[in-house]
């Protein structure tokens, strides 16, 4: 699953690890896209994932520091929350 969503000022970003990064980059993508076109009433986004090790379970590169390391680093939309993505 993947979604992405704001309530009040705070955007939400949520995905299952279960899956490839393959098959969720083009999510992830979108959703960057969408952080960005809302920047203007988004004052924290937050990453929502289940495994916080790579050897927990998740697929390769999915657990969420990876995520959020791939999101901040490289994705145009995601970037510019660096310091606002939790």
């Amino acid at each position: 699953f993947f979604f992405y969503t704001q309530i009040g000022n705070v955007g939400l970003i949520g995905y299952s690890g279960a899956h490839t990064l393959e098959e969720t980059l083009p999510y992830f993508e979108e959703a960057c896209a969408w952080a960005h076109d809302t920047r203007d009433s988004i004052d924290l986004l937050l990453l929502l994932g289940h495994w916080d090790h790579p050897s927990l379970g998740s697929a390769p590169n999915m657990d969420v520091p990876s995520v959020y390391r791939l999101m901040v680093e490289t994705l145009f939309g995601c970037s510019a929350y660096k310091d606002a993505f939790k």
